[in-house]
């Protein structure tokens, strides 16, 4: 489903206005100088000022790589650079979310408002603002738009996307059970799917 631009758009500035305001009315945590007690190691491998390990042995922190890798290549100090890097991922994850939502049969304004609410969750945005060196809101992106491939029927592209977003987050492999029970509820097959999904 391609939406025209006259619909994404407006949306995509309401929502950019929206986390603008939310941005800006958000205070920073305390914690660790604004890095937070999980953020101090994705900011030392973001080649934080205080400390620069490109990659930490413990885990989480070994395989949520993708977004300090990102960040580590902005210019700032590094909490404003976790938290402007968040503040653009969350605009393109609530035009996947958008995108998502109206592949589903809501209107664009039921979708619309769907996305302001996302927006407004205090485990979203907000969340991540206050607590901006997390590597939450990319993981978003990657599900919301790895729904849209699975509702596309875009296999190969969902294994793609799937292969970058293991290096995020591992809660993305969720996607992997949603395209094996979507194609199974709407194909009707069972055994070569598992094996298709297995493969990936």
């Amino acid at each position: 489903m391609k939406l025209p631009a006259r619909e994404l758009l407006p949306a995509g500035l309401l929502y950019a206005a929206l986390l603008l305001a939310l941005y800006a009315a958000t205070g920073i945590t305390p914690a660790y100088d604004g890095r937070g007690h999980d953020g101090r190691f994705y900011t030392a491998m973001a080649r934080d000022e205080i400390r620069s390990e490109p990659f930490i042995p413990i885990a989480p922190y070994c395989y949520r790589l993708l977004t300090p890798a990102l960040v580590a290549h902005l210019p700032g100090p590094v909490v404003q650079r976790f938290r402007a890097f968040d503040l653009i991922v969350w605009i393109a994850a609530l035009l996947a979310w958008h995108v998502l939502a109206r592949r589903t049969g809501l209107s664009r304004w039921q979708s619309t408002f769907g996305g302001l609410i996302l927006a407004g969750c205090a485990w979203g945005p907000m969340s991540s603002f206050y607590n901006p060196c997390y590597v939450d809101p990319l993981m978003y992106l990657f599900i919301f738009l790895g729904l849209n491939l699975i509702l596309s029927g875009r296999t190969a592209w969902l294994a793609v996307l799937l292969a970058v977003a293991m290096l995020q987050r591992e809660q993305c492999a969720v996607l992997w059970v949603c395209a094996l029970v979507h194609d199974m509820q709407v194909n009707g097959r069972s055994k070569r799917l598992a094996v298709r999904y297995g493969s990936m």
